[in-house]
């Protein structure tokens, strides 16, 4: 049996003492910033999900992978994210992926360009399954400094219309006028865009990340539904920290085709995005309680970095044959 029981069970365990008042439950959005800790041991390219979680204290490990499911998620819902340009007066967290939903892009956009005086930090935009798996296990084992994380799949950062920033109070009037919401005290970095033509791409990450399992395993083939149950964790711990041998494909999807790069990865961003710091906020409802520097233009961010050295090796070195567990009895 393993030690660790699945997360899935244990956010409901969480939920239960949220609905009894025990101490823990946050404000509605709050949870503790993503660590800054660098990866350790083995290369990410010998890793999966599950041993990225326990290697380090750094979302960059699952950057090869995080790319791909951007890629896929397109596949099925073209615009829900869309690359960020890089802009004179915003710099991007070193495993921050700079993309939103193409509404929520084009307000973020106006309301940089808004103040061109004024400096802004931005350290979390959007966050795939795969990160979120990697905070939520830290937030379960107490460790990398993650006090309270959401659940995989319900993590307002999964939606395409969530970003962090700094400084949050000099920012907020002009975010505010461009369509986006200050998600309150709980969480003082944290704004979602509810402008219009604002869409909650929840779920789309996951069902990208299903796909993409099964076009690689199509004897292990799993629902593509878009939630987060015991089959699609039990699968999403074996998956390659740095990505598919096979990225995305849209035959899932007739009729709709991936846009530039290789290896189902998006084209890289004019001009890069900027290193620096990665902390990364939240807001989810799951379970009954909250649970949530260089200069710009200077060249691509440490996570697209790591996911082109990943490609790199899958195109020199065969794969490892993937693990097998026996399937979980409980439903997906």
């Amino acid at each position: 049996m393993r030690a660790r029981t699945s997360l899935r069970l244990q956010a409901a365990a969480l939920g239960l003492a949220a609905s009894a008042g025990l101490p823990g439950c946050a404000p509605l959005g709050a949870e503790s910033p993503e660590p800054e800790g660098e990866r350790l041991g083995q290369s990410a390219a010998a890793l999966t999900v599950a041993e990225a979680a326990a290697a380090g204290c750094t979302t960059a490990t699952v950057a090869g992978l995080s790319l791909q499911i951007i890629a896929q998620g397109d596949c099925s819902s073209p615009g829900a994210y869309v690359a960020v340009p890089a802009l004179p007066n915003v710099s991007f967290g070193g495993a921050v992926l700079p993309y939103l939903e193409a509404p929520a892009r084009d307000a973020f956009v106006a309301a940089a360009a808004a103040e061109p005086q004024l400096s802004m930090q931005v350290n979390s935009m959007l966050r795939t399954v795969a990160q979120q798996y990697l905070l939520y296990s830290w937030y379960l084992a107490g460790s990398c400094g993650i006090g309270l994380a959401a659940t995989p799949g319900s993590s307002n950062h999964e939606t395409g219309l969530a970003l962090d920033l700094s400084p949050y109070d000099l920012w907020r009037p002009t975010l505010e006028a461009h369509g986006f919401a200050w998600l309150g005290a709980s969480d003082p970095v944290h704004f979602d865009y509810v402008g219009a033509g604002a869409v909650d791409y929840r779920g789309v990450d996951v069902r990208a990340f299903q796909e993409l399992w099964n076009g690689n395993h199509p004897d292990d083939p799993i629902a593509a539904d878009g939630d987060y149950g015991p089959q699609t964790e039990a699968r999403l711990e074996l998956a390659p920290a740095d990505g598919f041998a096979h990225g995305a494909d849209c035959s899932f999807h007739p009729g709709i085709s991936v846009g530039e790069g290789t290896g189902g990865a998006p084209g890289l961003l004019p001009g890069g995005a900027a290193s620096g710091t990665d902390p990364e906020g939240d807001a989810s409802a799951s379970a009954g309680c909250a649970f949530g520097a260089g200069a710009p233009g200077t060249g691509p961010s440490l996570g697209t970095l790591l996911a082109l050295v990943a490609w790199g090796w899958r195109r020199t070195a065969a794969r490892p044959a993937s693990r097998r567990r026996a399937p979980r009895r409980s439903r997906a």
